[in-house]
């Protein structure tokens, strides 16, 4: 599994600022998790859905290295523990 972090530097109130997605070997989202600039998110896996999150419609990996090169974008790998903390966090925040 492959976790990534993703900060949209010019994201519009409206817009995500954050992204983190774990992708599978496929490059495609298992989970993915959208939190706005208000502190508003949305969770997003197979069997949960917060907030109205959803999955990408295709392999996040797709595309990254071009992303990684656009100065509005900041791409990084992080860490599984940082991935499911956030993720656990915004799950309990939901209940």
């Amino acid at each position: 599994m492959r976790y990534l972090k993703v900060l949209w530097i010019e994201a519009a109130p409206t817009e995500p600022s954050f992204f983190y997605w774990a992708c599978g070997p496929d490059g495609w989202a298992q989970r993915s998790i959208e939190i706005y600039c208000d502190g508003s998110f949305r969770l997003a896996s197979r069997e949960t859905r917060r907030n109205d999150g959803e999955l990408p419609q295709a392999p996040v990996t797709e595309g990254l290295e071009q992303a990684r090169e656009s100065k509005e974008f900041r791409i990084q790998d992080i860490e599984a523990d940082e991935f499911e903390r956030i993720w656990q966090k915004l799950m309990d925040r939901e209940q």
